[in-house]
């Protein structure tokens, strides 16, 4: 695998009652990285999908990121990053603090990969109104001190 010159935070708009957070790889030139292991601690691809869940959120699902792959779509031909695995979260106390301890510790990775705090205006995803308010309530839950 490519070394990792920065992590990618981007999201995707209000998802169903919650919202994505996306981290992606991205070498020297700011090209993604592709890596299909998702067993690989290093693979930082993954999406993140939560909801909101009273005055916090919660995780329902991590897709596991990794490979480039064309694909047809409603007739047309398309391309993207396909998840290569997707892994339902359930609403307990146990599930979700492994979850959020799995957020937690790709945060870290990619700070230290960047060299500045997720909530740093540099990442686009923080500096997007539709997702700043919601992004410092999960960094400030007690699930996510916690975990």
């Amino acid at each position: 695998m490519k070394e990792i010159y920065k992590c990618s935070f981007h999201g995707v708009g209000m998802y169903p009652n919650g919202f994505i957070v996306y981290c992606g790889m991205l070498d020297s030139e700011e090209k993604k990285i592709e890596n299909s292991n998702i067993e690989d601690e290093n693979n930082l691809d993954k999406g993140f999908i939560f909801e909101r869940k009273g005055t916090g959120a919660k995780i329902v699902e991590i897709r596991h990121y990794g490979h480039w792959e064309e694909y047809e779509f409603c007739g047309a031909p398309h391309s993207g990053w396909v998840p290569l695995k997707f892994e339902e979260i359930h609403d307990n106390p146990d599930e979700q603090k492994k979850a959020f301890k799995t957020f937690k510790d790709l945060i870290k990775k990619a700070e230290e990969i960047n060299g500045y705090s997720l909530l740093d205006p540099r990442n686009k995803i923080f500096s997007d109104e539709r997702f700043h308010e919601i992004l410092t309530r999960v960094l400030t839950s007690k699930i996510y001190l916690n975990a």
